[in-house]
């Protein structure tokens, strides 16, 4: 039997931001799984509660990455630094 909410869901492409110090990634892609096993959604709940007290996970996601971007402060200055031109300016 097809879904056809489960279809759009699966479909629909998702971005998340990871940090860590000075790192920053964006990562895009799109949802493969819905987990819903208890040892594996278990233990992710755990470590969101050990990390986010008040935090309320309702579902875990599978995703499979179609694009990893650096975000971080460095690589931002030097992806700008380059795209100015300076030499208009000596």
């Amino acid at each position: 039997m097809h879904d056809p909410i489960l279809h759009f869901v699966l479909k629909k492409p998702v971005a998340i931001t990871v940090f860590k110090g000075g790192s920053a990634y964006q990562i895009k892609g799109e949802p493969y799984r819905f987990v819903i096993e208890r040892p594996l959604r278990d233990s992710f709940f755990k470590k969101v509660w050990n990390r986010i007290p008040e935090a309320n996970p309702s579902e875990v996601w599978l995703i499979r990455p179609k694009e990893i971007m650096d975000e971080s402060f460095e690589r931002q200055i030097k992806k700008e630094q380059s795209r100015l031109n300076y030499s208009i300016w000596y």
